[in-house]
């Protein structure tokens, strides 16, 4: 789905935090492909290939990433580590609370470095959280790109977008909220987010452009419908994330939004 403001499994996390990190911290992002889902309603909603889009951060991570002893962080600093320690240790710590909590001293102390070390790379606290987010923002873009790569028809496709964007939001919810963060990522302004926001638009759109092609788009102008859709995906990400809305109703709400726009029903 479209984002103002995406490497499966560890990965993800290891291109953008380090693999040896992400595999000390035990963090996976991945699609489940023995998924499906059954509407609450008469109609059976198709299969979207996942059974909401995981990803897995054991509570014990933060420990887990702690160095054992001053010789392996020493390491980390001749092995050019030290970056991808921090980013795994702040990527830990976020799946457990809100980056307005979060600090470099913090960051510091579970990757087992010394509170002066973040600053051989992050100039400040926004300089540490606008790199999480930017790897956040590649794990959350890179679980919509596997979930609709799984799909046969652009109509699945389009549900199985939505469905992999509402998950993220309601597993992963201080990642979703700092990649939406203002003041991180500016609308409309050049940052570090710019190429994955445009990789993110450009998977939607050409999704809609297959659908067009396909004749299951009534809408004449599929921009437009591209702003409408992520907007009331967005909107059911967040109700999902703060409990207003079951995780379970997303594949109905979906195929209900999709009906207005689309020539299609979902299978029964």
């Amino acid at each position: 789905m479209n984002h103002v403001g995406r490497a499966s499994g560890a990965g993800a996390l290891g291109v953008v935090f380090g693999q040896g990190a992400a595999e000390a911290a035990g963090v996976g992002v991945g699609v489940d492909d023995q998924g499906g889902h059954r509407a609450s309603g008469p109609h059976r909603v198709p299969p979207a290939n996942l059974d909401g889009v995981k990803f897995d951060l054991p509570s014990a991570c933060g420990r887990m990433l702690t160095m054992s002893s001053s010789r392996q962080a020493a390491r980390s600093y001749h092995h050019g580590l030290l970056r991808q320690s921090l980013l795994a240790a702040a990527r830990a710590l976020l799946a457990g609370r809100p980056a307005a909590e979060l600090s470099l001293r913090e960051v510091a102390r579970h990757a087992g470095v010394s509170h002066a070390a973040p600053y051989h790379h992050f100039s400040d606290r926004h300089a540490l959280l606008l790199a999480l987010g930017e790897g956040c923002m590649t794990e959350f873009v890179t679980a919509q790109e596997q979930a609709a790569a799984a799909q046969p028809t652009p109509l699945r496709q389009l549900v199985a977008l939505g469905e992999a964007y509402v998950a993220y939001a309601a597993q992963q919810p201080h990642a979703f909220t700092l990649i939406f963060d203002p003041q991180l990522c500016p609308p409309g302004a050049v940052s570090p987010f710019t190429p994955l926001i445009e990789r993110n638009q450009a998977l939607l759109a050409r999704v809609l452009a297959e659908a067009h092609a396909s004749g299951d788009l009534r809408a004449a102008q599929p921009e437009v419908l591209a702003q409408g859709l992520w907007a009331a995906v967005h909107g059911l990400a967040q109700l999902v994330m703060t409990g207003h809305l079951p995780p379970q109703a997303t594949p109905q709400i979906l195929w209900g939004l999709l009906s207005a726009e689309f020539r299609a029903s979902p299978p029964q």
